[in-house]
């Protein structure tokens, strides 16, 4: 007889549209659904047996048993990540993704941060099939992310979960697996900045009323977007972003646009960008997305770590407990959080004592990490396969003190203590990538 083998597994889940209710499964199709590759899944089986061997029952070795509850905690290992895979788990885990299109094209940019507190994690259901066994795992909620990258190798995810319990055979077709390159750690800016000058630049949107902006053709000059109401800069429009423009009454004035400077009453772009000057119709909008590769986290010149940098660890918990409720016949009722946390750690290459200075100074400092892949998502858009992670407000909490043997290049451990701003998330994440929407509801 042929032995089953270890590499015949398959995974898919309901990353697309969650649950409508906590444990209710899904219907897999590959608008809900995708599988995944390169993976490294446990179910975490964890069903609670009780037996009569602590009671009096007139027999030596006790007479019976059962399964008082079912329970399950996943967890899921990428080796090398791709954007689908951070979109899909990140969105899970911190609870919260918004989507950005680029103009009309088959490109987006998901904002991920955690969930308003109080509110409810979502959920998907899992499907899992390996030796021949496929299982149905509902109510699968985040705990726990892990992400980490060394110089010269690829970004790894590690993902903690709480399922209800409530599992099942299933015989669901398979999903189609998303195809996209790896994020590799070559690929990686890391900038920080301390002080005044943070000013976290994660996109923003116009939100004043489209009918007051007008298209300007500047003719031989640069083409200017105006907003008599002067809501630009208080809307959070930075020169070197792009600006998103869809839903213009011309057709052609539609597209995504290196923006050049701004002014509370102006955007001002290449010449050649309008194809008409035109007053803005009742739905344009006008969205400013980050600038991948480039920092989005200071009005001024950020530290860049991207040339010294040899590795670095971020991890989120929500510290999520099963609810078993009454009645639940076994299962969990629920997945509810505590209080979350968020760490950081990353180790550069020692160069002088300016780092250390932050940490006795108890500096304030904004992080940002940002994948860049070298093709387009969309030919004739503007955003790129990737991820930049945004961490606005932290403090190093330990001495960085250089190490290193002898013969060794001096190195810095950092790690970090975050905290809130204020304003903005404890994190904010954007992964850009094909699919349109995460955990939409069904």
């Amino acid at each position: 007889m042929q032995a089953l083998k270890g590499w015949d597994a398959y995974l898919m889940a309901s990353m697309f549209q969650k649950e409508a209710t906590f444990a209710a499964g899904k219907t897999h199709t590959n608008s809900t659904s995708c599988s995944f590759k390169g993976f490294d899944f446990d179910p975490g089986h964890a069903d609670v047996v009780t037996n009569d061997k602590d009671e009096v029952n007139g027999k030596e070795h006790g007479y019976d048993q059962e399964i008082t509850a079912y329970l399950n905690n996943p967890s899921l290992k990428f080796a090398r990540v791709r954007p689908n895979d951070l979109a899909a788990f990140a969105a899970l885990i911190l609870g919260s993704p918004t989507a950005s299109q680029d103009a009309a094209l088959t490109a987006y940019r998901h904002r991920i941060v955690p969930i308003t507190d109080g509110s409810a994690l979502p959920s998907v259901s899992i499907v899992h099939k390996i030796g021949g066994i496929q299982t149905e795992y509902k109510g699968a909620k985040g705990n726990t992310l892990k992400l980490a990258g060394e110089a010269g190798g690829f970004l790894s995810m590690d993902v903690g979960m709480i399922a209800s319990g409530n599992r099942a055979s299933n015989a669901a077709a398979f999903a189609a697996a998303i195809t996209e390159s790896w994020m590799k750690i070559d690929q990686l800016k890391f900038f920080l900045e301390t002080g005044a000058n943070i000013a976290i630049g994660t996109g923003c949107a116009f939100d004043g009323t489209p009918t007051t902006l007008t298209f300007v053709d500047g003719a031989g000059g640069a083409d200017t977007l105006t907003d008599s109401a002067s809501g630009f800069v208080a809307d959070g429009f930075k020169p070197g972003m792009t600006v998103v423009i869809a839903n213009a009454t011309t057709p052609a004035n539609n597209g995504s646009y290196a923006l050049v400077s701004v002014a509370a009453g102006t955007l001002t772009f290449a010449t050649g960008s309008w194809s008409v000057g035109e007053i803005g119709s009742a739905t344009l909008t006008v969205v400013g997305t980050p600038t991948q590769a480039t920092e989005d986290i200071s009005s001024a010149t950020p530290d860049d770590f991207s040339i010294r940098g040899k590795s670095f660890e971020f991890g989120w918990d929500n510290k999520a407990e099963g609810q078993p409720g009454f009645g639940g016949a076994t299962y969990l009722q629920d997945v509810i959080y505590g209080r979350r946390s968020a760490t950081f750690r990353a180790t550069i290459q020692f160069a002088s004592d300016a780092e250390i200075a932050y940490f006795t100074a108890q500096d304030v400092c904004a992080i940002e990490l940002d994948f860049k892949a070298a093709g387009l998502i969309a030919v004739g858009g503007s955003m790129y396969y990737g991820a930049q992670i945004v961490i606005p407000r932290a403090k190093i909490k330990a001495y960085p003190q250089p190490k290193g043997g002898v013969g060794d290049s001096l190195s810095q451990d950092f790690d970090f203590e975050i905290f809130e701003d204020g304003t903005n998330p404890a994190v904010i994440f954007d992964v850009f990538c094909a699919q349109a929407a995460y955990l939409a509801a069904p």
